[in-house]
């Protein structure tokens, strides 16, 4: 096994305890006990983990959508005009 193998299958087992010990945290507070309890902790962990796995790619495209709308408002071409303080009225900059 390689490190970055190995690296990455520690971050998966440390994500997935983590969802799972506070997803059975919180159903035990509940009151749920037995098996619906290990039942609710699988149902949980694997469904937030599905969840937040569609979510990076939504906040990708939703950044991009955003970057390419704001980019085509600065690149239209409006023409600005600005004045000399100290120039008559026909004196006109562009």
């Amino acid at each position: 096994m390689q490190p970055k193998e190995r690296i990455f299958f520690i971050l998966s087992s440390v994500w997935i305890s983590t969802v799972a010990l506070t997803t059975a945290g919180i159903a035990y507070s509940g009151g749920i006990r037995g098996v619906e309890l290990a039942a609710v902790t699988l149902f949980l962990t694997f469904g937030i983990t599905v969840l937040i796995a569609q979510w990076i790619p939504g906040g990708i495209l939703l950044s991009t959508f955003a970057g390419m709308v704001l980019s085509f408002l600065k690149e239209t071409n409006v023409t600005v005009r600005a004045t000399n303080a100290t120039a008559t009225g026909s004196e006109v900059f562009q």
